[in-house]
């Protein structure tokens, strides 16, 4: 996929997933990889906002980072999308998996 607003990602696997759809080095189970996706497409967005991305997902905004949660049939949260934005750009797009530890430098 093109990546037009995406500007960084601190999770190589994740960007390998974004570009490739190759999911291999992602935890993720099927149903979430599918919510991963939209997530990401809606973060590439030429008109991205983050108040519209409120109106779809549950957003959590912290001092450090900005966060999405992924979940499972759009019930059960297993991990989230973190990333920080400005000016409708958005940087150092992430993961967090429950149960899973990375490391966004070595994945």
């Amino acid at each position: 996929m093109e990546v037009r607003l995406i500007k960084s990602f601190k999770s190589a696997a994740l960007e390998l997933y974004f570009r490739h759809a190759d999911a291999s080095n992602l935890p993720f189970c099927s149903t979430a990889l599918a919510e991963v996706s939209e997530i990401l497409i809606d973060l590439n967005l030429p008109d991205f906002d983050i108040a519209d991305l409120r109106l779809l997902w549950t957003v959590n905004e912290y001092s450090d980072f900005t966060s999405v949660t992924v979940t499972v049939n759009r019930t059960e949260p297993t991990g989230a999308i973190l990333f920080n934005y400005y000016q409708s750009q958005v940087y150092e797009v992430d993961y967090f998996c429950e149960g899973y530890s990375h490391d966004s430098n070595h994945d």
